[in-house]
């Protein structure tokens, strides 16, 4: 069991995709990061703000 799942992580980790995704997951929580400290989270601004975003998505696949 632990030398498939050795196997396994370390063919993971010799990807290069696997490792070029998790450098996109960084820069998404950066710039996230960045979002709401600009933004400011304390008076539900970016709550809002995803909301708008989420139902004006969503809209649009209905409509396609």
């Amino acid at each position: 069991m632990f030398e498939f799942l050795r196997l396994n992580l370390s063919a993971f980790i010799s990807k290069e995709e696997g490792v070029s995704s998790l450098e996109y997951a960084i820069l998404a929580v950066v710039i996230i990061g960045v979002i709401v400290a600009v933004l400011g989270g304390g008076d539900g601004s970016i709550t809002k703000l995803f909301s708008n975003m989420s139902s004006t998505l969503s809209k649009a696949a209905s409509v396609s």
